[in-house]
């Protein structure tokens, strides 16, 4: 388990562990190569644009993907993304994330729950775990809780949406954020303040009830 210390940056705490994810891979698949034809691809995404070369690009992404245990078809029809990422990028933020201690197990969930995860750059990622560490006070030993709870943090930006949101729960009297991180990926204008906000209100003004009694 990894433990936070003053000299260390929170980035560097875990060491990857890159046998548990293959980082290159021999292209002997026994499934007929129309599986991953471009064609197929269209036809599952029909507004999705393919770049040239797709056909191949993609057969290496969907057989590493396959690798690690992740159906890449059953994600693109709710992620077309897929189809036009960078095989690097996808490889990168894979090893990132389970180099931060989430077992392949965990990672599989996560990309389940949330398949824009595996478009998302690790430059993107990192942001969002210095947040949860530094500004909710998150601990490095509870950062897989936090995240295995809610892996639409991970996409989450943190200027334009973590960041205003704990702000306004801040200023709607809940002090400590960490025990409330389930509700940092919501909407502040969508979400919260249409639904959240009432409920508080209603529990203080109409109850009169005391807001510290949410955070025990």
């Amino acid at each position: 388990m990894c433990s936070a210390t003053a000299t260390t940056p929170f980035i560097r705490l875990c060491k990857p562990f890159h046998s548990r994810v293959p980082t290159s891979l021999t292209f002997n698949s026994t499934r007929p190569t129309f599986f991953v034809r471009a064609t197929v691809i269209k036809w599952r995404c029909p507004n999705q644009t393919l770049p040239p070369n797709s056909d191949t690009s993609f057969q290496k992404k969907a057989l590493y993907l396959e690798s690690i245990g992740i159906d890449s078809f059953s994600l693109i029809e709710n992620h077309p993304m897929l189809i036009t990422a960078s095989l690097n990028d996808i490889k990168s933020t894979v090893e990132y994330i389970t180099g931060m201690d989430f077992t392949a197990i965990e990672f599989r969930r996560m990309v389940g729950m949330c398949p824009e995860i595996l478009t998302t750059k690790v430059s993107d990622i990192i942001p969002v775990f210095m947040f949860l560490h530094e500004e909710v006070r998150v601990s490095g030993s509870n950062i897989k809780h936090v995240i295995n709870r809610r892996p639409r943090l991970i996409i989450c930006n943190v200027d334009k949406q973590l960041r205003p949101t704990m702000y306004f729960l801040q200023s709607i009297g809940i002090k400590d954020i960490s025990k409330h991180t389930d509700l940092l990926s919501c909407s502040v204008e969508e979400s919260i303040k249409n639904s959240l906000e009432p409920k508080y209100n209603y529990f203080v003004v109409e109850m009169g009830r005391d807001l510290k009694e949410v955070g025990n």
